[in-house]
This record gives C-alpha cells, sequence and structure tokens, in this order.
C-alpha cells in the first residue's frame, strides 16, 4: 500500500509547516508485522522489542527519581517506602493479606472517622524553605481545586490541635495514611530533593488516606512481582492491603497513577525490576510523579464523599463526572475537555491538534518541539484518532527523541486506546523503547505530545486495518 496522504506538522517554537513522503513507501517499510496489544508475547517482549535480561537499558535508571531511593536510609522502619504506621496496623495488615478484595483508600470499620471533617488543619516547620514552602501550597491548591476537600493553615491553633504537620528536617519523603484520631501531628516529611509537584501531591494523597496502586488485591492481572529480584528484607513491601482497610470504591487499576511504583523499587541492584506491567507499553509510565491523574483525583473525590456536594446530576460523557466545585459543569478524562467533556481537549497552541479521520490510507504525524528557555505551562498537542465503527487503528511509534527518564516526567507522548478512560494512557519519551507498532483495542485512540522547556520530537504513522 503507498501513502496517499501524509500528516506532517512541525513545530518549533510554534512554526509549523506540511510536507509529503515520497510516493514510492511502502506500508511494510515502516510498519512490519502488525501486532495485537492482547497477543501474549511475554517471553521476548517482541512489541517493545525489550530484552528481558537487560530491560533497565530502556531507560536511564541513574536519572529516575524514586521516592524509596530517597526514603533508603529509612527503608527498614518505612512500610511500602514511604508510609508511617503502627507496628499494630503492619500485623493486621499482614494476618488479614490472604484475604481477597479490590482495595486501594483507606477505609476500615473506623470510617469516616480515618478522613478528615471540614477543612483539614495543617501547618509547616517554622524554618522550612521557601521553596519547600510553595510547592507544599501548590499541592494543597491542586487537591482544593480538584476535589471538595479543604486545608486550613493551622499555624497558630496551638500545638493540641490535630493536625498535618509539614516538616523538611528529615531526609526523604513520606507521611502517615489516612487521620490517626490518636495522633495530634501528623508528619507529612518533604525532605531535601522531595521539594517537586508530583512528590508532594503523592505524599498529601496518603495523608488523605490513599495506598499506593500496586496494593490493590486485582493488581496481579496487570503486574507481574519478580520476588527474587527484590531484597530479601524488603519483600514486605509489595505485599497486598486485605479488604477490611481499604476500598477501591470500583475504580479501574491505573498503570498512570502518581501511586504507582516504578519498575525498580527495592531491587537489588539497579540493573534489574522488580516490577512488570503486563501490557508492556507501559513500561516507561510507571512511576510517574507530573502528578496525580484523572482516576487518582477520582478516587479522592469518591473517598471524600464529594458528589454530595451538589443537589442536582449533570449527565457527563465520556466517563466524566460532575465538578465537586462547579455542579454545572464535568470533570473529564486525559484528552477530553468542554462542559460536558463532550468535546476534545484544548491543545497549548492553536495551531496543532484536533480530530484526523483514520481511513485505509496511510497517514503520518510528526510534532516538533523546540527547545525553550523559560515556559509558563507545559506545551502540548492533543489528537483524536478515529476510524469507522467497524474498524481498528494500526499505529506505529516511528521516532521519540526526548529526554530518556522512567515516567518520562520531562516530556512524553501518550497514547491511550481503551475504551476505560478513566486510566491513565501509556507514556513513551524517548528512542531508548525502540519502534512501537499494534493495533489499538477500539476504532479510537488519544495521542498528546507534550514538553515543558526541552526539545521533544515523535512521528506517529497510521491507517485502519
Amino acid at each position: 500500500m503507498k501513502f496517499h496522504l501524509l500528516r506532517l506538522l512541525v513545530l518549533y517554537f510554534f512554526n509549523y509547516s506540511f510536507a509529503k513522503f515520497n510516493d514510492d513507501v511502502s506500508l511494510s517499510d515502516l510498519v512490519p508485522d502488525p501486532l495485537f496489544p492482547d497477543q501474549a508475547l511475554r517471553q521476548d517482549y517482541v512489541t517493545l522489542n525489550f530484552n528481558y535480561d537487560d530491560v533497565d537499558e530502556t531507560v536511564e535508571s541513574d536519572r529516575m527519581f524514586s521516592i524509596s531511593k530517597m526514603n533508603r536510609l529509612y527503608k527498614n522502619f518505612l512500610f511500602q517506602g514511604d508510609l508511617v504506621i503502627s507496628k499494630e496496623f503492619l500485623k493486621e495488615i499482614v494476618k488479614a493479606s490472604s484475604i481477597r478484595g479490590k482495595r486501594q483508600a483507606y477505609r476500615d470499620s473506623n470510617y469516616p472517622k480515618t478522613i478528615w471533617t471540614d477543612e483539614i488543619p495543617y501547618s509547616m516547620h517554622p524554618k522550612m524553605p521557601q521553596k519547600t514552602r510553595r510547592v507544599i501550597r501548590t499541592a494543597i491548591k491542586f487537591w482544593e481545586t480538584e476535589t471538595c476537600v479543604r486545608f486550613k493553615n493551622a499555624q497558630q491553633r496551638g500545638k493540641n490541635t490535630s493536625h498535618l504537620f509539614f516538616t523538611h528536617q528529615n531526609p526523604g519523603c513520606w507521611s502517615t495514611v489516612g487521620r490517626d484520631v490518636h495522633m495530634k501531628k501528623q508528619v507529612v516529611n518533604v525532605g531535601p530533593g522531595c521539594d517537586q509537584f508530583g512528590v508532594v501531591t503523592h505524599e498529601t494523597a496518603h495523608a488523605l488516606g490513599i495506598f499506593h496502586e500496586q496494593s490493590r488485591y486485582d493488581r496481579d492481572e496487570f503486574v507481574d512481582i519478580v520476588e527474587n529480584r527484590i531484597i530479601d528484607n524488603q519483600k514486605l513491601n509489595f505485599i497486598k492491603i486485605p479488604p477490611q482497610f481499604l476500598s477501591t470504591y470500583d475504580l479501574p487499576y491505573d498503570l498512570g497513577s502518581v501511586m504507582h511504583y516504578a519498575p525498580y523499587e527495592f531491587a537489588k541492584t539497579r540493573k534489574h525490576f522488580t516490577l512488570l506491567p503486563k501490557d508492556l507499553r507501559f513500561m516507561a509510565t510507571l512511576g510517574q510523579i507530573d502528578g496525580p491523574s484523572f482516576k487518582d483525583v477520582l478516587l479522592v473525590n469518591k473517598h471524600y464523599k464529594c458528589s454530595d456536594k451538589c443537589k442536582s446530576e449533570i449527565s457527563c460523557q465520556n466517563l466524566g463526572y460532575q465538578n465537586p466545585n462547579d455542579c454545572q459543569k464535568c470533570k473529564c478524562p486525559k484528552s477530553f475537555g468542554g462542559r460536558f467533556c463532550e468535546e476534545i481537549e484544548k491543545s497549548s497552541s492553536e495551531i496543532c491538534g484536533g480530530t484526523i479521520n483514520v481511513t485505509d490510507d496511510l497517514q503520518a504525524l510528526m510534532v516538533n518541539f523546540g527547545s525553550m528557555k523559560r515556559v509558563t505551562s507545559r506545551r502540548k498537542c492533543v489528537y483524536h484518532l478515529k476510524a469507522n465503527e467497524d474498524r481498528k487503528i494500526l499505529l506505529a511509534v516511528k521516532i521519540l527523541f526526548g529526554n530518556c527518564i522512567q515516567g518520562c516526567q520531562f516530556n512524553h507522548l501518550l497514547i491511550n486506546d481503551r475504551s476505560d478512560l478513566i486510566t491513565s494512557g501509556f507514556r513513551l519519551c524517548c528512542s531508548k523503547v525502540e519502534e512501537l507498532h499494534f493495533f489499538t483495542y477500539q476504532n479510537f485512540a488519544s495521542s498528546e505530545f507534550s514538553t515543558g522547556v526541552h526539545a521533544f520530537q515523535g512521528i506517529l504513522v497510521f491507517r485502519s486495518g
């Protein structure tokens, strides 16, 4: 099959142009041996050209930020790398861990005493650096904007007031889980190097009552734990939390959650992973610290019964839900926007983004962001690829030039081809993961090219099939 049309969009400081490939380029040259996402290729990882023995080469692990790595001095005292819980609670978790269920948010027999009511009192250490204060305030503002949870500065309320206490006095990033009625001061530690938006929203989510994503009892359907690569006395950190302590609120498992482990947590060496997604397209996604996902926010909203804030219901499209802070609007999954989530999410520039009709003719899309010294917000181009209802999309990621780091923090191509839009798509950010090509699960896929100040280039080739 020959090219009928090539869509080539070049963004360099938001200058753009169009171009075409030569007509003698064939489909087989660009997309050899297409694969379906659900094909069982667990032995040699053909889909992403992964080699089981040196999968660490797919990312630059020495540049990977890891909360558990930041907390290595306390690894024998913190549960799951960054949680402060009592020995009694830990014993109950271990004892009950054989009971099956689907759980994630801390909800035991004491609920709702384990969540904060009204405004959450908080204070900061008086010697907290200004940069860290700004990041904490930004994280608090995020949770207030995205949920019905509210915080109140408790700096002048006295030592006996039950509250969250943000401090930087100790190394590492860690927190308690949910509200503990027996503690007047619940510490959220934001040590040196932890003052990043994604990290602080992660630790604050713990304080709101959210456990790690891979703690869910249904996690074995989505990830594999490679036990022989885990440090012997750290295997307890991979235990699944029993049902009497948590609830998932029937939300799906999210590999792109900010609460999810990275692949190398508690590994004997940094050259081998301990956690592997069953859908290998998500390998670079695990451990992202950009910030909470759509599902992370939805979980907190459900945990705090935020839907009760709206007296009347509205109908939201594409799995969006009513905004508890503006009951006349919906909160939309990634790549969707509009009052009722009926539109595509806006790109950062009018010259890119939009819906592309996918036909039997091979098309290609290239987005190229140049580097910049400063930006006020992330640059992004959002596309919806849509084929006829009875077709799927054959999609190939041909080229990605970006910063190679686990979680794709600095730049990413985000693709979601699943019907469950609540969960995150998978991230790719550089050519360390060689050409990826596959048939989508359905006739629709969203793609987002995103970066901050860094240069980033990607090429997608696609047709219906």
